[in-house]
């Protein structure tokens, strides 16, 4: 009997050894299986963690080593400057995820960011930042009162650019990624700007009177991060309308016209820093809330009035979910341009040759009409038409930050294409920066081109050029949500 016990007894742990063998396998199996999953997991959106946000900026306005103004053409014909009204900058937003991805935006006083001298400043900042070209964003704030960037052989304008621009643009990136700190809050929306822009473009009803071409966008997307305690808060600001109003009294002075009294308000009264990057404003003025449609001819009185109104709601923005996530996508797409009128190119050619020799007289005036070209603007535009390929390439962007999205194009966007941008965006705000990273001037929507004037006139492409590039940004937007949210 006992040897039978005893016998049992061994079954029963030889048994029990095979089964805790078998249990040790299967968990080395699933322990396998589990590393495995954790590493596909790792490539899925990371979980809310740090981000870091840091602000610097530098002055542009072209004196020399002695502070002497240095003679520079500014943006226009036959203007050289004479006089500051006040001084230009650029300012630099580094945002910085807990994977240490980066992305630098800079808001720039300049008329635009010429495609060819892109590189040049993304390089000049990359040198002092170590941030890789792609993840450079810069966006021009059309101020009309600036030097010229194109390529020229001007003395004045390739020294500005060595001397001053480029310089400025590392320095503002150098300050900052030195400036990064912890963003402790995160705090966007959308403010009401309705009375402080109105659409330029005009058109006539049935009764014979003029009316808005479109109603127009008047939101103002705003963001803040708030930061360390002994760190300013950054806010950025989104906003459609030209910066043209000091031209209107001194066309030969240097002036970051509303941008620099809108931005004083805010930093003086919130103890803030301020970036406002333009949105799309191709067709859209500055408005007067006290006179009616009138543009404000003092750009003091503007600016000031718009930082009031940033300033009074800026407490109304809603609290976000801080989301440490920065992701760059980017699309080079082929436009078709428009050569339908390159059998003008003779008739272009000579309203050009009389408008340069004796200006808007009869002679020219009596030439549009003879040849059926509108002005001197569409002529240029004939002229240079003829002379592209019969397509030209952009880069349009989507950069998400978490649950916030930007998308820029290098144009002069037009208000309905950036409202569209917008409404299909499913992110929690969309930021749209016009003048970004290139110039290709006007493309209005379809319906514009019904309707002529300028912003048709001088466009290089096709009609429905200005759909196909919002489409681009808006599916580059949907993968980035699609990517972060829903995968």
């Amino acid at each position: 009997m006992k040897r039978f016990l005893a016998l049992m007894l061994a079954l029963l742990m030889l048994l029990a050894t095979f089964t805790a063998c078998n249990n040790n396998t299967n968990e080395g199996e699933m322990a396998t299986s589990a590393n495995t999953d954790t590493s596909t997991t790792a490539e899925l959106p990371k979980e809310p963690k740090n981000l870091y946000v840091g602000f610097g900026r530098a002055n542009i306005t072209p004196r020399d080593k002695k502070g002497e103004l240095i003679p520079t053409p500014l943006s226009g014909n036959n203007r050289i400057v004479k006089d500051i009204i006040t001084d230009i900058f650029t300012s630099c937003t580094a945002i910085r995820d807990e994977a240490g991805d980066t992305v630098l935006f800079f808001t720039v006083d300049a008329l635009n960011i010429p495609t060819e001298i892109v590189g040049e400043i993304q390089s000049a900042v990359r040198n002092a930042t170590g941030v890789g070209l792609r993840n450079i964003f810069i966006t021009a704030s059309h101020t009309h009162s600036t030097p010229q960037l194109g390529n020229s052989g001007n003395f004045y304008i390739k020294k500005y650019k060595q001397d001053v621009l480029y310089p400025a643009f590392a320095e503002a990136g150098k300050a900052a990624m030195e400036d990064i700190a912890l963003c402790t809050e995160l705090y966007a929306g959308e403010l009401d700007g309705t009375g402080f822009n109105f659409i330029r473009r005009y058109i006539t009803d049935a009764q014979g009177n003029m009316q808005h071409e479109t109603d127009g966008d008047h939101s103002m997307p705003v963001i803040r991060f708030v930061r360390e305690s002994d760190k300013k808060d950054i806010i950025l600001a989104n906003w459609a309308a030209h910066c043209d109003t000091v031209a209107l009294y001194n066309k030969y002075a240097i002036s970051g016209d509303y941008y620099f009294y809108c931005t004083e308000k805010v930093e003086q009264t919130l103890n803030a820093h301020l970036a406002i990057y333009n949105a799309a404003s191709g067709d859209v003025n500055p408005f007067s809330k006290i006179s009616g449609e009138n543009r404000y001819g003092n750009t003091r009185s503007y600016g000031t009035a718009l930082g009031e109104l940033l300033i009074k709601n800026i407490n109304t923005l809603q609290k976000l979910d801080i989301v440490s996530d920065v992701e760059v996508l980017y699309k080079t797409i082929k436009l078709t341009v428009d050569h339908t009128k390159d059998d003008m190119l003779d008739e272009a050619t000579e309203i050009r040759t009389e408008y340069n020799a004796n200006g808007s007289t009869a002679k020219y005036k009596n030439l549009c009409q003879k040849y059926g070209i509108a002005d001197i603007h569409e002529a240029d535009a004939i002229y240079t038409k003829a002379s592209l390929e019969a397509t030209d390439s952009m880069n349009v962007y989507a950069i998400s930050i978490g649950n916030i999205v930007f998308g820029t194009a290098p144009y002069e966007i037009l208000s309905k294409t950036g409202m569209d941008i917008k409404e299909s965006s499913k992110f929690d705000l969309t930021f749209v920066l016009g003048y970004t990273n290139g110039r290709k001037g006007y493309i209005p929507p379809e319906y514009a081109f019904d309707n002529g004037n300028y912003e048709v006139y001088v466009c290089r492409y096709v009609k429905g050029t200005a759909e196909q590039i919002q489409s681009e940004i808006s599916a580059l937007i949907d993968k980035l949500y699609t990517d972060i949210y829903e995968k």
